[in-house]
C-alpha cells in the first residue's frame, strides 16, 4: 500500500481553532471526496489509517490490561476510533457485524500490535521495558503468532456516529 501521498489543506483559520482547540501545532487535513488510497485486501479507500479505516477496543479489555501489566495503560496508546463500555473484557473478539445507529459495521480481523503500543502518547517517549506490548504477548497471541489487541472493521452502511450511542451486536 502505497505510504506516501498528497493531502488537502483547509483554511489558515481552521488550522487556528483546531491549534487553541487541543493546544499545540495543527493543521486539518483531508484526502477529498474519494481518496487515492486503495486497501485490496479490503476492497475500500482508506483515509490516513494504515490498514482499516476503524478500529474498536472495548473498555473492559484495557481494564483486563491493566490488571496484569505493570503500570496504568491508556487507551490512546491504541489509538482506536471507537471504544466500547460494558461487557466483558474481550468480548469484541466474538463479534462479526455491529449497529451503531443507522451504521453498519463488519469486523474483518483482531489488529495485531507492534511497538507504538509502547510509546506513551503523551510524552512520546518509550515506556519502560516494553509494556504493554509484553505483556499482552504473554496472552494475546493470535493463530500467526503477532499479539492482537482490538478488532478491525469496515463500514457496511454509512451514517452518523456519536459519543454515547448504543452498541448492537448482530453477529
Amino acid at each position: 500500500m502505497e505510504r506516501q501521498f498528497r493531502a488537502l489543506t483547509t483554511t489558515p483559520d481552521a488550522d487556528r481553532w483546531c491549534e487553541q482547540a487541543i493546544g499545540e501545532p495543527a493543521r486539518f487535513l483531508w484526502l477529498g471526496e474519494r481518496s487515492p488510497r486503495y486497501r485490496q485486501a479490503i476492497g475500500k479507500r482508506l483515509s490516513f489509517a494504515d490498514g482499516f479505516p476503524l478500529m474498536l477496543i472495548g473498555e473492559a479489555s484495557l481494564e483486563d490490561l491493566n490488571e496484569r501489566a505493570p503500570g496504568d495503560h491508556i487507551m490512546a496508546q491504541f489509538r482506536p476510533n471507537l471504544v466500547v463500555s460494558g461487557g466483558l473484557p474481550f468480548a469484541e473478539d466474538k463479534w462479526h457485524l455491529l449497529r451503531i445507529g443507522d451504521t453498519e459495521l463488519a469486523v474483518r480481523k483482531p489488529c495485531t500490535r507492534c511497538a507504538m503500543i509502547t510509546v506513551d502518547p503523551q510524552t512520546g517517549n518509550f515506556i519502560d521495558k516494553r509494556e504493554p506490548l509484553r505483556t499482552l504477548a504473554g496472552y494475546r497471541r493470535g493463530l500467526t503468532g503477532q499479539v492482537e489487541f482490538g478488532q478491525n472493521l469496515v463500514v457496511l452502511t454509512e451514517g452518523e456516529l456519536e459519543v454515547g450511542m448504543p452498541v448492537e451486536v448482530l453477529g
